[in-house]
């Protein structure tokens, strides 16, 4: 969190600087809604509210009761917080200008199909396919390939894959499961050409009984999975990399910081923060030797191999 909060601490600096010289930038009137009263989209929006930042944000209120509408309406941008909070906020009409965090990236283009507000963002909660090849690379420097099993709503990081596989230096070989059924004959077929696989957020893919008949599979013929958050590697998974909601709002305050106008919003994006988790006991089942977490994080973050 230190080096976060450093890294964020020099942004703001640089920023007072420019506003020093060509003038402070207008202060955006900005609302948070959460999506419940409890839960992780309460915890970040009461993190992002309580940090120092350029513009002026207030608490718009929860998705599940109550929700401030006149506060809503007259803000110049709500950060909604969870797809609850989007559906409530893109209900209203004439809706204003929206991020849209803590959902997925599947779950963000559903949405945007659904409610086509003129001026809507996005801020991911899943990573790049890229960052999770950092990873499988930096762990398994010798692996040639890594088998990925896609499903519905995975399959949105399809045309990813290429340019991942390029940038990271691992090929992927992947396919698509329609399926419950269809998930773990594909995981054998991928496990007995490449050194591992991994796993991406999917209601099939992940189901809870598909997630247990994939780790035992993965056990069974000794090849390492790898995942996007921690409770799989808890379940056995070798390693996975994740948001939290301290992740998310530093990323939300990395944009709220870089933001200059509602009228001109980013496009939508990944997360650039995260987590990572490793479970050494299936380590040393495997017969692997793992780098510490600051040499991964350093791989992941710079593409480098450790």
């Amino acid at each position: 969190m230190v080096r976060g909060l450093t890294s964020r601490a020099r942004r703001l600096g640089c920023a007072f600087v420019l506003a020093m010289v060509a003038g402070p930038l207008a202060a955006i009137d900005i609302v948070v809604v959460a999506s419940s009263a409890e839960g992780r989209s309460r915890v970040v929006a009461d993190a992002v509210l309580q940090a120092s930042t350029p513009h002026v944000l207030t608490h718009g209120g929860h998705a599940d009761g109550a929700l401030e509408t006149e506060r809503i309406r007259r803000a110049a941008l709500v950060i909604a917080l969870g797809q609850d909070a989007a559906l409530a906020v893109a209900a209203h009409e004439d809706a204003p200008p929206m991020l849209v965090a803590l959902v997925s990236r599947a779950d963000f283009e559903h949405l945007r199909g659904h409610w086509p507000i003129p001026r809507m963002t996005g801020l991911f909660i899943d990573h790049p396919v890229e960052r999770h090849l950092r990873l499988i690379r930096a762990v398994l420097p010798e692996a040639e390939c890594t088998g990925l099993v896609l499903g519905p709503q995975s399959r949105t990081f399809e045309a990813d894959l290429a340019p991942a596989t390029e940038s990271a230096g691992l090929a992927i070989e992947h396919s698509f499961a329609a399926s419950a059924g269809d998930v773990v004959p594909a995981l054998e077929r991928h496990l007995a050409r490449c050194a591992s696989a991994l796993t991406l957020p999917d209601a099939v893919v992940s189901h809870p009984h598909v997630a247990r008949a994939a780790l035992l599979t993965s056990y069974r013929m000794q090849r390492p999975l790898f995942a996007y958050s921690r409770s799989w590697v808890e379940a056995g998974a070798l390693a996975a990399l994740f948001s939290t909601p301290a992740t998310v709002t530093r990323d939300l305050l990395d944009w709220i910081d870089a933001l200059e106008s509602p009228q001109r919003l980013p496009e939508p994006a990944h997360a650039s923060h995260f987590e990572l988790a490793m479970n050494t006991r299936v380590a040393r089942a495997l017969g692997l030797q793992v780098p510490d977490e600051d040499t991964l994080r350093a791989a992941v973050t710079a593409g480098r191999h450790p």
